[in-house]
This record gives C-alpha cells, sequence and structure tokens, in this order.
C-alpha cells in the first residue's frame, strides 16, 4: 500500500470539507478560544539552519510570496484546494479558504505565545516541556532580515498598485 503524503494544512482544510459534507457545524476555531497557536509551522535544526542560511532564507522569500499569492488569486488558491482535498462542493471551499487565508501572516513566524501554547499541551506527557523556555525553540534571524530588506511591505504595497 503506497504511503500517503499529507501536510497539516490539508488534513486540516480535509476535516473541515468532512464536517461540512457531514452536515455537522464546527465547535469552534482556535482564534475563536483565544488561543494562540502557530498555523503555518515550518521548522528546521540549529544545524541544519547553520550550514544551509541561504537555502533557507530563500525558501522563506518564496513561503512569504506563496502565502500572498494564496490571499490574493482567490481563484487560483480555490481550484489548488479542490484538487488536493479532492472536494467539489464550492460552499465548503469557501469556508475553508476564509479560514486557511485569515490564519496566514505576511511575515509566517511563530510567536512566543503559540510556542507556549504547545508546550502547555505538551507538558501532560512530556515533563520537561512545563519548564522548557519557548524561546529556545525559535530563531528570528531570518525573519527580521526579510522584514529589514522590506520585502513583504514591497509584495504587499505593490498589489494595491497593481489593482488600482
Amino acid at each position: 500500500m503506497p504511503r500517503m503524503k499529507f501536510r497539516i494544512p490539508h488534513i486540516i482544510i480535509a476535516f473541515v470539507i468532512i464536517l461540512g459534507l457531514g452536515g455537522l457545524s464546527r465547535a469552534g476555531r482556535l482564534a475563536d478560544l483565544g488561543l494562540h497557536y502557530p498555523t503555518s509551522a515550518i521548522g528546521t535544526t540549529k544545524s541544519y539552519l547553520q550550514k544551509n542560511e541561504g537555502l533557507v532564507k530563500e525558501f522563506m522569500l518564496a513561503y512569504i510570496e506563496a502565502i500572498h499569492d494564496f490571499k490574493r488569486n482567490k481563484e487560483v488558491a480555490l481550484t489548488v484546494l479542490k484538487k488536493y482535498t479532492r472536494n467539489d462542493d464550492r460552499e465548503v471551499l469557501e469556508d475553508s479558504y476564509s479560514n486557511v487565508a485569515s490564519k496566514y501572516l505576511a511575515l509566517p513566524i511563530p510567536t512566543i505565545e503559540g510556542i507556549r501554547t504547545i508546550l502547555t499541551e505538551l507538558s501532560s506527557t512530556v515533563p520537561a516541556a512545563k519548564n522548557a523556555d519557548p524561546e529556545q525553540f525559535v530563531s528570528y534571524k531570518i525573519a527580521r532580515e526579510i522584514e529589514a530588506s522590506g520585502f513583504v511591505k514591497r509584495l504587499y504595497e505593490n498589489e494595491g498598485r497593481e489593482r488600482k
């Protein structure tokens, strides 16, 4: 049996679609609960980051641009969601798109509060998580460089000019 590869957003979208198709309404959204939670977390190891900083930065630039395109080109995004969730229900796809698009930040970086939420969840099964410092799990170096370069600002400013 071939292994299927899933990305977390696909699993979340598929779950939302299954709920929608079954006629069930969602019990709630993380944002509605007031919880901070990483929604577009991508990780690597410190050693990989140190050895491949340029590659990681290039990936982040492409990821930021992809988020921008996802938010800006709704019809294309819906086509992609339809393909990877294998769902034709426009209402469910629209709802999924709205939920996902609203969660992606222009500069997708994890918050300390979001990491703290995960550590709190883990603490019941991983005792060391209870006293772990959230700062030790994240490096903002590349994000700060990208932000300082003005890349994100220019990307979203150009959007306004293109639409006029």
